[in-house]
């Protein structure tokens, strides 16, 4: 019986000295995978503003704080439950501080 593992995407970082007030892309790229969990990490001194098109506000994110963003995840064979798309970009916005911004993710792969 073919079993699914976890893996992880690899970290993206933005240095939080880069944020503005306009939305800058935190993984400019995109995610690479389909993941069924995105970690957004603010080890940065301010807060900000989070969007997923670049253009709305989407949640607020404090100084040293992770939001953690599960899908629901199907057991199911055949069906993977709902997966952040392929190239989704997270953005960032507020006042520059110290530290950074990160996103990491996880995804299923099969045998």
């Amino acid at each position: 019986m073919a079993q699914l593992r976890i893996q992880a995407i690899p970290l993206a970082t933005l240095s939080s000295a880069l944020i503005s007030n306009t939305y800058t892309p935190v993984n400019g790229t995109g995610l690479p995978n389909a993941c069924f969990l995105l970690r957004i990490i603010n080890n940065s001194t301010e807060p900000v503003t989070l969007s997923y098109g670049g253009s709305t506000d989407s949640d607020i994110l404090p100084a040293g704080d992770t939001l953690q963003l599960p899908g629901p995840i199907n057991t199911n064979q055949g069906s993977r439950g709902a997966l952040f798309p392929i190239g989704t970009i997270i953005y960032a916005r507020g006042t520059a501080g110290t530290g950074s911004i990160g996103v990491a993710g996880y995804f299923t792969l099969q045998p």
